[in-house]
């Protein structure tokens, strides 16, 4: 349920961002400031990995992932036996 709510609140925050008339105004200054954001405001791919990565780190709890045994413990004692 919580990827369900992280994915909704990303792409409602993408939409705000790249499409709404609200956000219209802070759009247009920061893209008159800037060519680096004009061409991220503007772009939903842009602003959507931007908005992903920090969704994934605000609402994913980590604890619920299944690494299949993968710790740095594992792989360091991985590479230490292939002789690396």
């Amino acid at each position: 349920m919580s990827i369900l709510i992280a994915f909704l609140a990303a792409f409602g925050v993408i939409y705000v961002i790249v499409e709404s008339a609200i956000f219209a105004p802070i759009r247009i200054a920061l893209a008159v400031r800037s060519r680096f954001l004009e061409s991220l405001l503007y772009c939903a791919s842009c602003t959507g990995f931007w908005v992903g990565s920090a969704t994934t780190m605000i609402f994913i709890d980590w604890t619920w992932a299944d690494w299949g045994g993968l710790t740095l413990k594992n792989v360091i004692g991985g590479a230490a036996v292939m002789g690396a």
